[in-house]
C-alpha cells in the first residue's frame, strides 16, 4: 500500500467539495435527476468521483458510458452513511486482509446489526451493487449499471465481456484517484 498517497488521500477528504469546474463536469454527464441523487453523496466522495472522471479524460477518454460510470461508481455509499474514519478503516482493513492472505466472509444480511469495526466493511463491499439497484430504478442506461455493479469485482468478470476494456479503465482510475 503507497501510506503516502493514503495520507495525501485522508487529508483531501477533510476539505474536499465540488467547485464551479465540477459542476459543470457533472451537469455535462449526468442528468437533473441524476444530479439530485449526486449531492446526495458526501461532498469528499463527490469530489472523488469528479477526480476519477477527470483522470479519464485526461487520459484521452471520451466515451460518455464510461464517464458518467466514474461519476456515479460510488453512489451506493449514499444507502449508508459513513464518517471519514470508517472509510480509512475499510482500506486499512483490505491491506491487512492482504497481507495475512485471507478473504473475510462478509454477510449483507447482518447490515444493521454490524458491530462497529464491522458496518464499514459491509458498506465497502455491496455499495456497487445497491448503487446499480438504485440506478435502474432510475432509469439509467444497463451499461453504466453494470461498470458501478462490477466496478470492485473487476477480477470476476469475464475479459471477453465487451465493456471490460471499460471496467478495466473504471477499476484504475479509481484505484489511483
Amino acid at each position: 500500500m503507497n501510506w503516502s498517497y493514503r495520507l495525501w488521500q485522508f487529508w483531501n477528504a477533510l476539505r474536499a467539495k465540488p467547485n464551479f469546474q465540477d459542476r459543470e463536469l457533472i451537469d455535462r454527464f449526468l442528468t437533473p435527476s441524476l444530479v439530485q441523487v449526486f449531492e446526495r453523496l458526501d461532498p469528499s466522495e463527490q469530489a472523488h468521483a469528479v477526480r476519477v472522471c477527470r483522470k479519464l479524460i485526461d487520459e484521452g477518454e471520451s466515451d460518455s458510458t464510461l464517464l458518467t460510470a466514474a461519476l456515479l461508481h460510488d453512489i451506493g455509499k449514499i444507502c449508508y452513511r459513513l464518517r471519514l474514519w470508517e472509510r480509512a478503516w475499510i482500506v486499512i482493513f483490505r491491506w491487512i486482509g492482504k497481507k495475512m492472505g485471507r478473504q473475510f466472509r462478509l454477510d449483507e444480511e447482518g447490515l444493521e446489526k454490524a458491530v462497529w469495526w464491522k458496518r464499514p466493511l459491509l458498506v465497502g463491499k455491496f455499495h456497487p451493487s445497491w448503487g446499480a439497484a438504485l440506478l435502474r430504478s432510475q432509469g439509467v442506461d444497463e451499461p453504466i449499471v453494470w461498470l458501478v455493479a462490477y466496478h470492485q469485482d473487476a477480477e470476476k468478470v469475464d475479459p471477453t465481456h465487451p465493456r471490460f476494456r471499460l471496467l478495466k479503465r473504471l477499476v484504475q482510475a479509481d484505484q489511483s484517484s
